[in-house]
Order: C-alpha cells, then structure tokens, then sequence
C-alpha cells in the first residue's frame, strides 16, 4: 500500500495495494484526496510501500521534487553489492541516481512525474519513498546537575571512545578543543572534519556545532569529536544527514564511535514514526554498536516530538533547567519561575521521549547557547563514558545503563512523569571495571605484510599485556593502563597461507590471518548466461574463467549462501537458482591440486517470469486515421522493453505474436499510435507489453475505423 506521510504527522492518505496479479487502475494516483486505507484480505498480501504525502503533493502540481529511496534491508550483501543493488534498481525504473550509500540501504533520486513515481514503485526491493527535506537546528554548569564530577573522579571521562556530532561544523581553534590548526592534528579533539552538505569554506557557520560539540566534552573530556558538518545555511538535508551516518557506520570501529549526536530536526510527530526516513540509517547504526542522540525539539509541544528523535532505535532528549535561574523569556515562550528539573517551556515532550538532560544558558566552547541541542550532546558525552567504562557490554545493555537507572522528574505542564540523565546512576557502584575488549575480530594480512592498529577497551586504571608465539609477528605498545592502542606488524610471507593468535593470559584473543603468495591464489571471474543481466530460466549457463599457477581440480558453487559442497570442476556447467521472481546471486570458489583455495568470485542475474500486468486501452476514430492510446503497463522485474501494436482484418488479434494473420503496426516506448487509413472499414487492435526478458503480457484489443 502506499502511506503518505505529512512533515507534521504521520498519516494515511491514500493506500493502493501493488501486487503483480492485481491490474491497478492508472488513474488511482490523481485520487489522492480519498481517506483511508485499503487492505489486501489475502495472506501472501505485500509489505505496504509508503510514499510521504509531500512527494505526491509535489508531483500533483507539476514540481519535480528530491527524493530518498528506501530498499529493503539485505544485511548478507556486501557494500559493494548494496550500492550496486540500488544503482541497478534506479537505472531499471529509469530514474537519475544523485547519491547511493555504503551500509544504509537508501538512494537519492529526483522525480519529475507521476510515471517516475510509479515504475519506482513497481521496481523490486523499494519499500518507500521519502521527501529529502531540510531539517533546522534545534536551536556546562549543568555538569554537575547530571553528576558528571562524580564520574571522573572514578576515572571515567569518555577516553578511547569518539562522538560523531552532526551540525555546523566546528571552530577547531578554540581552546576546548586544543586551539588546533586542522583536524587529527596533535593535541587536537577534533580528530576528524568533513562536509557532507555543500562546502561553504567556514569552519562553523554559526557556532552551534562548536557548542554542541563543547557540550559532548564537558561530559566526557576524554573523549575525541567527529565533526561532520552536514548543515547548508540554516538547514540540512536529510540525504546529507543519512551520508554522514552512513559514514559514521563504515569507520565506526577505526575512531571508536559510541555515539552520533542530532541537535536538528523538523515537524510534530505523536507516536513513534517508524517509516520516517531517518529510521532505517539509525537502527543500522544502532545495530552496528552506535547510539544516536537526537534533540526532541524547541516548539513547546508537550504531545509530540520532531524528527529524527521521533524514529524507533534513538535517544530522544528534551530540556529542562539545571537551577533557578529566575524568570527566562526565549523566542517562542517564556518561563516565569525555574528551577531544577523544571522542563523549560521550549522542550517538546511525549510519553514515548527518551530522556531529559538540561539545555538552558549551556556554556560551551566558549558560547552560551539554549534549547533541546544543548541538552542532547550532554546525553551524548554520558553515553561515551559509559562506553569506555564498560566496553564490553552490548549496545542495548549501554542504552539500559542510560535510561533504566535514571531518577523520574514530573513535568508540570502536564503531570507527566519524565526521566532525567544522571551519569553517577547509570554507573555500578564498583569503582572499575577491568574486562579488557578490542575492536578488532581479527586481522588479515597480505603476503606483503604491514602494521595493524589494535584498539583496547578497558576501565582507566585497568592494565593489560598482549603477547605472541611466532616469529613472524611483532607486538609495539603491548601493554599499559587504560585505553589505548597495540601495534600488530605482520612479516611478508612468500609460502603457504597461515595464521597465529595475539593474546593476554586473561584469555582476550586477536586471530591474525595471513594469505598466501599472491601467485598461488587462483584467480578469476564468473558470468551467468554468457554475460546477460536477466533470464526467463532458473537453470543458469555458468561460465567459470581461471588463472591459476597449478591445475584447478574442485569447484564449489554456491546460490546467495556459502559454499556448500565441493565437486569436480567444470569451466561451463548448469546452476539451478530458486525458480521465484527477483535477484539472484551466484558465487563460486575454485581449489588447485596444491589445496590452495581461490576467493569467491561472484555474478548476479535478475529472474523474470512474469508477464507485465496491462493497463487500460482506449481508440479514438478521427477523419482518416485512428488514434489509439493506451496507459502504462505494470511491470514488477525486468522493467518495460517495448509496447507492441498488432492489427488484424475481419476479426479480433488473439495475441501479440507477429504471424500471417497479425499486421505489425507499432513497436516501441510511447503510449499512443496513429494509424492513417485509406479507407473507413473497421479494424480490429491488440496492445502488448514486453519486458527486458521477453515476457509478453497478454494484452488489451480496441476495434474502431476512420471516419
């Protein structure tokens, strides 16, 4: 179905079932001021594909409009393979590609019609569309209030650990952040800077970021900044935002990234928004071992929240005062008496927000700044030091840590009880937890060797010692206190594949994995059907094209799994895929004589059985010719190839196929043909659609003559 989604609330607005035998009526998308929501009955009834309201709005009224493509999760793809899938999908629904992403499953579009909108619905994997619209900045005394001073006095700051902060940059050169002259640089907390919005060549447009990223570390000195500045003047782009976290995902384990911090947002959102755009980027993140922080908002809404913080896997904070400050007047309201733990007349609240953390006067990098933004990096900072204070605990276990050990504050202007961070709460009465976690799985090496980084998590006053047992390995920086980072170098290797493991005697494991000389790894490729992209058969022509130094002897073929079973190998054999329609992948591993086992070289074809589902055909006889036309075709795999016109005298084409009784008369993309008669007898039509796999709907006839 597709739900339309307003940027104030959620809300269903027109809901049409796409299923591939159910003929959808052409006309259904200029019907959108129908309320409700149509339901399939059936059981194998599909996921519903939501589409926001202000995409359909735009086209409606003739505007192209910036879109973000939601695929459906594939977590077993590589990201290689993800950014393919998306690249092919948007190609096959004719569309422009502007941005794909590496681990979040999304791409950016533009639309410029109502056709455009629905062959991307009808393109497999897509499971909504979203607005790309531009979010606005919800725009440390307060140290003490959430018991941070306690914290470090147990040696928890955050060290080992770094916040991505996602605003308006940051001005390196103020002292918080060590007055440095570029990001990374020695002493300096910013250890990475980007721009994933246009480059406006500042470091801070406006000192929020430097704010909020002051607010992170007044919680956790220790800990080191990402500052990605994804902010366009005064606002940022959702696509802009999902790069940024889906870059935070890829190098989440070189920086130790606990945290991504969100002062931004936009609209009013009463329930969990689910579907939102941002939804998909943070569960990944989440699932990936990062929290997102997200401010709730400053319009004094005490039933709803903005987005991203409206999105199921975030943190979402809303503001309070950290003390009397007396009467307080802001932009949008005002506050005539305050006091500790009063929700600040800003702040929007829900009963499903997260958190409260204070927000108002925040000191920070040199800048006073008020609002939800302020209060969200302090929850933030909280998270990174629960992190490296216990970096072998889970995610969800760090986010329990946060939210079930905070004391409950009443929010008066509607009697609601909240929770307020308190960093003293979430941490064990212990004074340190010495469990040692590295970052690293394992490390793999090639023949040629090099050096590998080692991040140690541990409590600060934790000591630890790695050691090896083989000669080709060295160890620097082995042991220390604290967090910190070891040094594996691996020697060249110029024999056989091998592997070794980097331990304390605690039992902490780093397997190293070193290939074998490049020269006696089988190399190769793979094509399915000879090089073709799409196939009507689940039986497969595969090609396998080896250079190996020995005889290759065995080759294992695996379908979308591992490898499975090793046979003798053939350099052309039949593969069998699942006969359902959609994408397949095939990957095959060769072994030589010698043993040595090749890398999985792969390919992938899309199945396509289905006939195009007809639409509606309507004849028009004009003097001297007949005009006929017709509405797009339905097509859910391989996408439309051409439409077919036949004609036939005397009686009605049974078909498309071109024979002695069928006349071709047209063939081609466009909807519409004129056929210029001499005469003004009747004559008998059949429209077809053929797809990329040559499957040939059965059509729609039309009679008519010229007058």
């Amino acid at each position: 179905m597709w739900c339309y989604q307003t940027r104030d609330e959620e809300v269903d607005v027109q809901n049409i079932v796409v299923k591939k035998n159910i003929i959808i009526i052409a006309a259904a998308i200029a019907a959108m001021s129908i309320v409700g929501c149509v339901e399939l009955e059936s059981e194998d009834a599909p996921k519903p594909i939501h589409v926001q309201r202000t995409v359909v709005s735009a086209l409606e009224e003739g505007q192209p409009i910036d879109v973000i493509v939601e695929f459906a999760s594939a977590p077993d793809l590589t990201a290689l393979q993800r950014t393919e899938r998306a690249t092919l999908s948007l190609q096959q629904a004719q569309l422009p590609i502007a941005r794909t992403f590496q681990v979040i499953p999304a791409a950016t579009s533009r639309l410029s019609s109502a056709d455009d909108l629905a062959r991307l619905m009808a393109t497999p994997g897509v499971v909504a569309v979203h607005a790309d619209e531009r979010l606005e900045k919800h725009a440390i005394s307060a140290a003490d209030f959430i018991h941070q001073p306690e914290a470090m006095s147990r040696g928890y700051d955050g060290a080992g650990t770094a916040v991505a902060v996602l605003d308006t940059g940051v001005d390196l050169t103020r002292a918080a952040f060590g007055n440095c002259a570029t990001a990374g640089g020695q002493g300096c907390k910013v250890v990475f800077a980007q721009d994933f919005a246009p480059e406006d060549n500042t470091p801070d447009v406006d000192g929020h970021g430097t704010n909020v990223a002051g607010a992170v570390l007044a919680v956790a000195p220790g800990a080191d900044i990402i500052a990605l500045d994804v902010f366009d003047g005064d606002t940022a782009r959702s696509s802009d935002v999902i790069a940024a976290i889906d870059w935070v995902v890829q190098n989440r384990q070189t920086y130790n990234i606990s945290a991504i911090n969100l002062s931004m947002g936009s609209g009013k959102f009463t329930s969990v928004c689910s579907n939102n755009v941002f939804a998909a980027a943070i569960s990944t993140a989440r699932q990936q071992g990062v929290l997102t922080i997200s401010s709730s908002g400053n319009d004094g809404y005490t039933d709803g929240i903005g987005q991203p913080a409206c999105a199921p896997d975030v943190i979402s904070v809303g503001a309070v005062y950290d003390r009397d400050m007396g009467p307080r007047v802001f932009s949008t309201c005002a506050d005539t008496s305050t006091g500790p733990d009063q929700v600040a007349c800003f702040s929007n609240t829900s009963d499903f927000i997260s958190i409260m953390a204070p927000g108002v006067s925040i000191q920070a990098a040199g800048i006073a700044m008020s609002g939800t933004s302020q209060a969200a990096p302090l929850v933030a900072g909280s998270v990174a030091v629960l992190r490296a204070a216990y970096p072998s605990e889970t995610t969800e276990q760090i986010a329990n840590r946060l939210l079930n050990r905070a004391p409950n504050i009443i929010e008066s202007r509607v009697n609601r009880q909240l929770q307020r961070v308190d960093l003293e709460a979430s941490l064990d009465p212990l004074s340190v937890e010495c469990q040692v976690n590295v970052t690293n799985e394992q490390i793999v090496a090639s023949p040629n060797g090099g050096s590998f980084a080692v991040n140690i998590q541990t409590g600060q006053t934790c000591e630890w010692a790695f050691g090896e047992s083989v000669g080709w390995i060295t160890l620097e920086n082995h042991s220390g206190t604290g967090p910190g980072t070891m040094t594996v170098i691996v020697a060249p290797n110029d024999g056989a594949k091998r592997g070794a493991l980097v331990s304390t005697a605690s039992g902490i494991t780093v397997p190293v994995v070193q290939d074998e000389d490049s020269g006696a790894q089988p190399k190769g490729r793979i094509a399915l059907d000879f090089g073709n992209k799409i196939t009507k058969s689940s039986w497969l022509t595969l090609e396998t094209t080896i250079t190996s130094n020995h005889e290759v002897t065995e080759m294992c073929v695996g379908v979308g799994s591992r490898c499975q079973e090793w046979k003798p190998f053939s350099p052309i054999t039949l593969v069998e895929v699942p006969d359902h329609d959609g994408w397949k992948f095939v990957r095959v591993w060769v072994r030589d004589a010698q043993g040595n086992i090749s890398d999985a070289f792969e390919d992938h074809i899309i199945l396509d059985r289905t006939p195009p589902i007809d639409g509606t055909v309507r004849i028009d006889a004009r003097s001297g010719e007949v005009d006929l036309r017709w509405t797009m075709a339905m097509e859910f795999g391989s996408g439309i190839m051409f439409y077919r016109v036949v004609s036939r005298e005397g009686s009605m084409p049974r078909d498309c196929e071109l024979n002695e009784q069928n006349n071709l008369v047209y063939q081609g993309l466009a909807k519409h043909f004129e056929d210029v008669r001499a005469d003004s007898s009747l004559h008998y039509y059949r429209v077809c659609a053929v797809d990329y796999a040559f499957n040939m709907s059965p059509g729609k006839t039309a009679a008519g003559g010229p007058r």
